[in-house]
């Protein structure tokens, strides 16, 4: 176990902050993790702007599954590699049932983070200290019940519509449908993180969820534009690790200071593109999008009609010139 030592004329609170970046630094550091802990705010952020559903008057929370459901993949891939790289070499049927655990476990925090976020089942403070105060444990659990059942209840009625060919639109449930995918999009930027990716393969479905969004929403160009930045500078973080690694290994020197000039290179040009790119006005030729439009129509046509299936009463923003949903090519 590393032992940290600290300066004792150094700031507690600095002491406190180098303890706890040293003691739980993620696999891959900081800047990786952020990077992809803020790439997965920018979806629900879409989501709640989009303004297919009044998200406000749900009274969910989107925003925490994205970080939640990086955070819990990261730790037991983490926990897995450290596991399965121990020797001498666990025997196989040991390794499956961890495996089979850990997957257990993730699907369990899926389901409770994404029930919890939608429905809010767990117990306050308050509920918790009258249940101490009046020994009244049966309630809360029958409220929990409750939260769960009617949840349930929502989508099998959703379902039955939907099968019957008149859907009733909740809004619930096309929030808990978008927590669902926004929980698999971070799942999987954490295995191609801890897989060893470049740092554009690693943000590429979190860029693509949120173009997609942001696509078939308002249209705004800043969440995109804030997703390629973290796009870049996770490249940027995992390419030079990546260099470091190598050149440790060949036993080539090099100045740790080349990460900040690579940075501020990589971010100037990042910033002039973006910058010309926000100003660049957008040129399109309509005859042509919508001769490509009608190719594409075959694909369209049935997303489309099942969109309006499943939830018949969504808002959909205006301004759309070619299709229903999109606004011609994605």
């Amino acid at each position: 176990m590393a032992v940290y030592e600290t300066d004792p004329q150094e700031n507690r609170w600095l002491q406190i902050a180098r303890w706890f970046g040293t003691r739980f630094r993620p696999k891959l550091g900081w800047i990786a993790y952020l990077s992809c802990l803020f790439l997965m705010l920018l979806p629900a952020m879409g989501v709640r702007e989009a303004g297919w559903v009044n998200v406000r008057r749900t009274n969910v929370t989107l925003e925490w599954i994205g970080p939640v459901g990086l955070t819990v993949t990261w730790w037991l891939l983490s926990r897995w590699r450290l596991f399965a790289g121990r020797e001498p070499a666990r025997p196989g049927w040991l390794r499956g049932i961890v495996a089979g655990g850990m997957i257990l476990f993730w699907f369990l925090l899926a389901a409770l983070t994404v029930t919890q976020t939608m429905v809010h089942w767990i117990p306050g403070p308050r509920s918790l200290l009258q249940g101490l105060r009046t020994g009244d444990w049966l309630s809360l659990w029958s409220g929990v019940l409750a939260d769960w059942f009617s949840l349930a209840q929502r989508f099998t009625g959703w379902w039955q519509g939907v099968q019957e060919g008149g859907a009733i639109q909740d809004d619930l449930v096309f929030l808990t449908l978008s927590g669902i995918v926004i929980w698999l999009v971070a799942s999987l930027t954490s295995w191609l993180a801890l897989r060893g990716r470049s740092g554009l393969v690693v943000a590429l479905p979190g860029l693509w969820l949120v173009g997609g969004i942001q696509f078939y929403g308002n249209q705004s160009r800043a969440p995109v534009i804030f997703a390629l930045i973290l796009a870049i500078a996770l490249h940027t973080w995992l390419d030079q690790r990546r260099n470091e690694q190598r050149w440790q290994a060949r036993h080539i020197d090099y100045n740790p200071a080349l990460l900040l000039d690579r940075a501020l290179a990589t971010g100037f040009i990042s910033l002039f593109v973006l910058l010309l790119a926000g100003v660049t006005p957008t040129v399109s030729i309509d005859r042509l999008a919508f001769a490509a439009y009608e190719r594409l129509n075959t694909v369209y046509e049935p997303v489309e009609n099942l969109g309006e299936r499943l939830f018949p009463d969504l808002e959909r923003p205006g301004g759309n010139r070619f299709g229903r949903i999109g606004s011609g090519l994605p």
